[in-house]
C-alpha cells in the first residue's frame, strides 16, 4: 500500500496562510519586489542590450542582439526551474524564498555592470547569461510567494497588479534608458539598484516558515534533475496551461524586442530618439494593461472564469499587432501600442491566477513547478529573437516588420485556443 504523504510543518503553515487574505501591506511590498525582478530582467530585454548591441555592431544589429538573447534565454530556461527545486528544498532561517530574492537581486548588479563594460559582444553574452541565472534565482522565488500566501480568491487581482508591474518596469526602464542612452554602464547598473531596494519591503515583512532538515529527505542528484520535469501525460492541465503561456508571450516579446528597431527604421531616427520613442510606447502600453488588468483582475475574481478573458485578451492584442504591423507613422504606432496593452492586459489578469490551480504538486514543489512556467517566457524570450530576423527577411527588400507583427497577432490567438482544454478552470 501507498503510504499516504504527511504534510511538514512548512506546508502546515502555508496551509493556514492559505486560509487567510492577505493585507494592503503585504499586497504592496509584493507588488514592489516584483516590479524591482522585472526591472533588472526587461530593461535590457526591452531596450538597453539593443542600444549596446547597436553600439558595438551597428552593421548587423538585429541579427547580434538575436543570438545574445537567445543564448541568454538558455540560462534562464535552466536557473527558473533549478533555483525554483533549490528553493523549495531551502533550510534556511531567512525561510525559503527570502534568500533566493535577496540574493538573486544582488548578484545581478555586478553582472548587468559588466555588460555595460565589456568592449565587444562576447564580454555582452557572457555577463547576460550570468544575470540570466541570477535573475531566475529571484524570479522563481518571488514567483513562488503568490502560491505561498495568497487565497485563491485574490489571485485575480494579484495576477493583474504583478503583469502590471511587468509592464511599469519596462516603462521605468525604458524611462532610465532615455536619459542615458549613451552611456552604457548607467543604463544597465541604475535598474538593477533600483531593484534591489524595491525588493527590500518584502524580504522585511515576509514571514515564512522555516523547513526543518528533516523534512527534506536527501535525493540523488539525478532524481533531483528528473524531479525538473512535469509529465504532460500524467497532469495535461499543466501542459496545456504551458504551452497557452508560452505562445501568448512569444506574441508579447516580438514588440518589447523589436519595437526600437522598428522605430528606427519606419521612423527613421537615430538610438536616441528611438529610446524616447519606446518609453513614450512603453508609457501608453503600460496604461492599457493598467486599464485592461484592473477591470479584468476584478471580474475573472467575482466571476471564478478564466478562459473568456483568455479569448477576448489574444483577439484585441491581436488587433493591436495588425496595427503596429502595417503602419508608418509614430501616432498609430502608439495607438497600436494602446490597444496591444488592453489585450495584454486582460491576459495578465488571468496568467497566474490561472497557473497557480493547475500545478501538480501543491505546497511541496511551488516554486520548482513554478520555474517551470518561467521556462515558458524564457523560452519564448529565446525563439522570438531568433524567429525575428527570418520574418524580417521575408520579400528581401528591406525589414519586412509588416511579416514579424501579423506574427505575433497570431501567436496571441493559438495561446488562447490552448487554453481552452484546460479543465480545472472555466
Amino acid at each position: 500500500m501507498r503510504k499516504e504523504h504527511m504534510p511538514t510543518r512548512a506546508e502546515e503553515l502555508s496551509i493556514i496562510d492559505l486560509e487567510r487574505p492577505v493585507g494592503t501591506g503585504f499586497v504592496a511590498a509584493y507588488a514592489l519586489a516584483t516590479l524591482g525582478v522585472y526591472i533588472t530582467m526587461l530593461t535590457p530585454a526591452s531596450i538597453s542590450l539593443s542600444l549596446r548591441v547597436a553600439q558595438l555592431a551597428p552593421q548587423d544589429a538585429a541579427g547580434s542582439l538575436a543570438t545574445i538573447a537567445s543564448i541568454g534565454g538558455v540560462f534562464a530556461l535552466i536557473g527558473n526551474p533549478l533555483f525554483g527545486l533549490m528553493s523549495d528544498r531551502c533550510t534556511s532561517r531567512l525561510g525559503r524564498r527570502r534568500p533566493f530574492i535577496l540574493g538573486g537581486l544582488v548578484a545581478a548588479v555586478p553582472a548587468v555592470t559588466i555588460m555595460g563594460l565589456a568592449p565587444n559582444l562576447t564580454g555582452v553574452t557572457i555577463a547576460w547569461c550570468g544575470a540570466q541565472l541570477a535573475i531566475s534565482a529571484a524570479l522563481a522565488a518571488t514567483t513562488a510567494v503568490l502560491a505561498d500566501r495568497v487565497p485563491v480568491r485574490q489571485r485575480g487581482r494579484m495576477s493583474g497588479l504583478v503583469q502590471i508591474g511587468i509592464y511599469i518596469a519596462i516603462l521605468l526602464g525604458t524611462f532610465v534608458v532615455q536619459l542615458v542612452p549613451s552611456a552604457p554602464v548607467p543604463m544597465f547598473l541604475i535598474p538593477a539598484l533600483l531593484a534591489v531596494a524595491l525588493a527590500a519591503p518584502l524580504i522585511a515583512v515576509l514571514r515564512e516558515p522555516v523547513l526543518d532538515r528533516a523534512d527534506v529527505p536527501r535525493v540523488p542528484l539525478r532524481s533531483l534533475l528528473k524531479g525538473l520535469w512535469v509529465s504532460p501525460r500524467r497532469h495535461p492541465d499543466f501542459g496545456w496551461a504551458w504551452l497557452s503561456r508560452f505562445f501568448v508571450y512569444m506574441a508579447a516579446y516580438v514588440p518589447t524586442t523589436f519595437q526600437a528597431l522598428l522605430a528606427i527604421d519606419r521612423l527613421h531616427i537615430d538610438a536616441a530618439g528611438a529610446a524616447r520613442f519606446v518609453f513614450l510606447s512603453a508609457l501608453i502600453y503600460t496604461g492599457g494593461v493598467a486599464g485592461g488588468s484592473l477591470v479584468s483582475g476584478l471580474l475573472s475574481d467575482r466571476s471564478g472564469r478564466y478562459k473568456p478573458f483568455v479569448v477576448f485578451a489574444a483577439v484585441v492584442y491581436g488587433i493591436g499587432m495588425l496595427g503596429m504591423a502595417f503602419t508608418t507613422t509614430s501616432t498609430f504606432l502608439l495607438v497600436g501600442s494602446l490597444i496591444a496593452g488592453i489585450g495584454m492586459g486582460t491576459y495578465a489578469s488571468v496568467d497566474l491566477a490561472l497557473i497557480t490551480r493547475v500545478l501538480p504538486h501543491r505546497g511541496s514543489e511551488d516554486a520548482k513547478d513554478l520555474g517551470l512556467f518561467q521556462v515558458a517566457i524564457a523560452l519564448a524570450n529565446s525563439v522570438v529573437p531568433a524567429m525575428g530576423p527570418v520574418l524580417l527577411a521575408i520579400g528581401g527588400s528591406g525589414a519586412n516588420f509588416a511579416a514579424l507583427f501579423c506574427t505575433a497577432g497570431l501567436l496571441a490567438v493559438a495561446g488562447a485556443l490552448l487554453a481552452l482544454p484546460i479543465r480545472k478552470i472555466r
